[in-house]
Order: C-alpha cells, then structure tokens, then sequence
C-alpha cells in the first residue's frame, strides 16, 4: 500500500503543472472564448483524474 501511495504522490505531481498552465493559456491567446474553454477543460480534466487518484488510494470521502 505504501509503494501506491507514493506512485499516487508521482502522478498528483506530474499532473499539478496543468493546472498551472490554464491560466498562461489565456495570458498568450487572450480572452478569446477558445482560450478560456481550453483553459477550462485543462483545468478540470487535471482536477477530476487527481481527485480520482486520491479517493482511489486514500479512500477518501468527496
């Protein structure tokens, strides 16, 4: 249990720096309803596949 823990950690890690790209996507495009879209969809894509791998190991309540 402790080895997919820390593989959960890895994969929580790797996928932080989507969530901070979202905001840059709409710094270089600008507000273009295009940009805030794809900003939105790579902002929640990331949320809910972390979200899944914590309940997923932790067994979490959400």
């Amino acid at each position: 249990m402790r080895r997919l823990r820390i593989w959960a950690c890895r994969v929580l890690l790797a996928l932080s720096p989507l969530v901070v790209v979202a905001p840059f996507i709409i710094a270089k495009e600008g507000w273009t309803w295009d940009a805030v879209i794809l900003a939105a969809i790579a902002y929640g894509v990331t949320e809910v596949i972390m979200a899944a791998v914590f309940v997923l190991v932790w067994g979490a309540d959400v």
